[in-house]
């Protein structure tokens, strides 16, 4: 005879109620064992794959299954879940929150709730009264699950679980336990294979119900699943799962689960509970999954529905931002060293210089002031005070020759002090010089002298000098045939000079190398700052290279395909990174370039180590020219175009020194 809904309401308390006593409960177990309600469980995947979830992880109804997939859980989750038994009195929810942390693992409260109302009140003879009663069976839970070593995670479970029907409420308090194992497989048959094994009701929750005392069942499950991607061009994953469990008075039971799912947006699933069939499907968005799972009971047919909504950033998005913190802050106290380093250097070789140029040691201030300008090109003090240095020992080779009457030579070393300083003590010894010249009763001796002076500078190839030589000739003897023919020499010279430098320049800036271009037109406006020509060029340069930048910047940037690198190696290499970083902090450039220099040639994209390297590469040579070992600076610093062909600094550092290697090959030579 058909059963009224009031009936099979009733029918249900009564079955709730015996499922926490110490008699077998219909509904729920079919091996004659005592159950708890929460044995239904919850997760519309899950359920639709037949229960086969201790081994295969999705979202946070792990912790019902296998708390140690928690762990796996990728972003905050809210999990919703619901179903009803008979009519709209009878309801199963739940409610999950789970929360990840990057190296604390992941935390998450659970709620589950079996809900009966309707219930008729009856008094003790068993006559209906007025009113209704309602069952409330509810477990919450609070659980946490981190990683042990890679691909081994464990998890723990805290559970209370609360009886309330009427005015009678009785609590107890339970605890579940779970590994997890995930292996990767390089295998045409399977891609993943993960393990599981929980202990639920470790401690097992009691409760006393009037006058006895019951409790949830201990038992274990155990199992495994095998994930595969069939078609890469689908971008589709079949997972099949096994499960087994055996809990106290009850028989063992076989859960059998298999899901396919298609570009991570729809899964179909099917499974065997036991000896019930169940299936299911679900859709999933970016923060959004919907699923369902039907599965028949001895209560009837179940619909049950999941809502799973996730929130903030992904593990990997707060690694690499924890990353990009920390690689900041490293940067930024990398920064403040480097600019300490180079400020201490250029004050202290300034110190050096005005004291060099104090005394009168305008060598030695020279010295000083071309190591302020390796560093710093644009200070102003430094170039005017190399300037004054300069044309100050060229004003002493002048007076030195005055003494002893060259008065071309003199005449040569004063012009030639103008050009880098102008100042009338200079202008005034030209005069003289030129007084003296003029006065001399041997002008033809005086002629020679000069012309055989500029002959020099030609021959040298000096030919701005060489041409004030000339000219210097002719003012003294209009007559003289040959200085006249090697003036327009010097002048083809110096225009086939400028037609070679404009073709270089060219071909420069043709291939970018704007910066190489303009150092090397700067090291020729230092041997002659009134040439023209090369003040144009710079122009040209210039102007090119702007261009260039603007028409670069509107391009869309490339992407450079980066090597893989497991977390291992990446924990690794950052560790040796850092390492060096303290090194270079520690102002020891050689053993930061001992560790940075294989993780460059390896992954020259890795952090800033491109950048690190250069700067390293930068002090060390300097170290090596403060100490005058040219040699060794030179190949420090031709180290630093192996990282940046185009590297502005290097190629200044490698110019100057070159400039200073050939000034002792020359004194060598006299």
């Amino acid at each position: 005879m058909p059963l009224s809904g009031r009936a099979l309401t009733g029918l249900l308390a009564a079955l709730v109620f015996v499922a926490v006593g110490s008699e077998p409960a219909a509904g729920f177990d079919d091996g004659g064992g005592t159950v708890s309600p929460f044995m239904l469980g919850a997760g519309s995947k899950s359920i639709a794959m037949g229960g086969a979830s201790v081994a295969y992880w999705r979202d946070s109804y792990a912790v019902l299954w296998n708390p140690a997939g928690l762990y796996y859980i990728d972003k905050g989750e809210v999990n919703l879940f619901h179903t009803s038994f008979f009519d709209q009195s009878t309801a199963y929810s739940s409610v999950i929150v789970s929360y990840p942390f990057i190296d604390f693992g992941v935390i998450s409260a659970s709620a589950i709730q079996l809900s009966v109302g309707g219930i008729e009140r009856r008094d003790e003879a068993n006559i209906v009264i007025p009113g209704e009663l309602s069952n409330r069976q509810t477990r919450y839970i609070i659980s946490y699950a981190n990683k042990i070593i890679s691909g081994l995670s464990a998890g723990v479970s805290l559970k209370m679980d609360r009886y309330a029907q009427g005015e009678y409420l009785a609590n107890g308090f339970g605890v579940d336990a779970g590994l997890g194992l995930r292996t990767s497989v390089h295998s045409s048959v399977v891609d993943e294979m993960i393990f599981g094994f929980s202990v639920e009701n470790l401690v097992e929750p009691k409760i006393n119900i009037v006058s006895e005392e019951v409790g949830d069942p201990s038992g274990i499950r155990a199992g495994m699943a095998v994930v595969k991607s069939i078609s890469s061009k689908l971008d589709d994953r079949l997972a099949v799962a096994f499960d087994i469990d055996k809990f106290k008075l009850t028989d063992p039971h076989l859960h059998l689960g298999v899901e396919y799912a298609l570009k991570g947006i729809f899964s179909v699933r099917g499974g065997w509970n036991g000896g019930v069939p169940t299936f299911g499907c679900g859709f999933s968005l970016r923060y959004f999954d919907v699923d369902y799972a039907y599965r028949s009971t001895d209560l009837g047919a179940n619909h049950l529905f999941s809502f799973v909504y996730r929130f903030g950033s992904s593990r990997k998005e707060k690694i690499d931002a924890r990353e990009k913190r920390k690689e900041a802050l490293l940067a930024r106290e990398l920064e403040a060293k480097m600019s300490s380093y180079e400020k201490s250097f250029i004050k202290s070789s300034m110190g050096k210089a005005r004291k060099s140029l104090e005394k009168g040691e305008y060598d030695r201030a020279a010295g000083y002031f071309r190591s302020v300008l390796m560093w710093s090109p644009d200070n102003v003090e430094a170039k005017e005070g190399l300037k004054t240095a300069e044309a100050s020992l060229l004003v002493i080779k002048g007076d030195s020759l005055m003494k002893t009457g060259k008065y071309p030579d003199a005449l040569f070393a004063y012009r030639e002090a103008e050009t880098k300083m102008k100042s009338p003590g200079i202008s005034k010894r030209i005069v003289e010089c030129e007084r003296k010249l003029s006065e001399s009763t041997d002008r033809k001796r005086i002629t020679e002298e000069i012309f055989t002076h500029a002959l020099d500078l030609y021959s040298e190839k000096k030919w701005d000098e060489a041409l004030k030589g000339f000219d210097k000739v002719l003012e003294m003897d209009h007559s003289n045939e040959l200085a006249a023919q090697y003036r327009e020499k010097t002048l083809k010279r110096i225009e086939e000079e400028h037609g070679r430098l404009a073709a270089d320049i060219k071909q420069l800036v043709s291939k970018n190398r704007f910066t190489q271009a303009l150092e090397l037109l700067r090291n020729r406006a230092e041997r002659n700052p009134s040439d023209t020509t090369v003040a144009r060029l710079m122009k040209y340069v210039s102007a090119e290279k702007a261009a260039f930048k603007q028409t670069e910047s509107s391009k869309k940037p490339s992407v450079r395909q980066k090597k893989q690198l497991s977390e291992s190696e990446k924990e690794s290499l950052r560790a040796n990174y850092e390492k060096g970083i303290e090194y270079f902090k520690g102002g020891s450039f050689s053993e930061a370039i001992k560790i940075w220099e294989p993780i460059w040639r390896s992954y020259p994209s890795f952090e800033r180590v491109s950048e690190y390297l250069i700067k390293a590469y930068q002090y060390l040579g300097m170290e090596f020219y403060t100490q005058h070992k040219y040699d060794q600076a030179l190949k420090t610093w031709r180290n630093i175009l192996r990282v940046d062909p185009a590297n502005e600094k290097a190629l200044r550092y490698i110019n100057r020194t070159k400039e200073e290697i050939s000034k002792l090959e020359g004194m060598t030579s006299l």
